[in-house]
């Protein structure tokens, strides 16, 4: 009797031993892909961040080029609405003197003081709100030209829906 325990249990042992092998080797293997899967999502993502801040940097390049005076938003309006329109990603221009906001491609003419102090490399700032959406996440990029600025506010809700895209491209 004690030899026939034997003879059943060794089989199951080696069974129970090879399918704890075959599911750490598969948990494994699914970690392996998931983070190869993560690594090409963050690559993508970075390449389409790079892609939108480069839309950003020839808006602002445009839109600075555009002759400046106090006086001139109206003036400027349309042809500033027209390189936001034909530029993907872009939604709105703020520009500005010193460290006051004297013109928003939407609303027009203002007089805002800027409050934002820090911007990463002097370029880059996330702000919970703007001017129009208070509550919407903005990504800001900035571009000096001696006291002369712009703003470039970029929707974060476009960063969600880009990962949520290159998500669903992995499955």
């Amino acid at each position: 009797m004690h030899r026939k325990k034997q003879k059943i249990l060794k089989p199951l042992a080696f069974l129970g031993v090879a399918f704890l092998v075959g599911a750490i080797l598969d948990c494994t293997i699914f970690v392996r892909d998931q983070n190869e899967r993560n690594r090409t999502t963050a690559i993508e993502l970075t390449s389409v961040i790079e892609k939108i801040i480069a839309y950003a940097d020839d808006v602002n390049t445009r839109v600075l080029k555009l002759p400046y005076s106090s006086n001139s938003c109206e003036r400027q309006l349309p042809e500033i609405r027209t390189i936001i329109t034909t530029t993907p990603f872009i939604r709105s221009v703020l520009t500005g003197n010193g460290n006051t906001i004297t013109c928003h491609s939407l609303i027009g003419k203002l007089n805002v003081v800027d409050t934002q102090r820090e911007y990463q490399g002097g370029k880059l700032a996330l702000l919970s709100g703007n001017l129009i959406q208070t509550r919407h996440p903005i990504l800001l990029v900035r571009d000096i030209r001696g006291s002369f600025f712009l703003f470039l506010p970029l929707m974060v809700c476009m960063f969600r829906q880009l990962c949520s895209n290159l998500r669903s491209q992995d499955q």
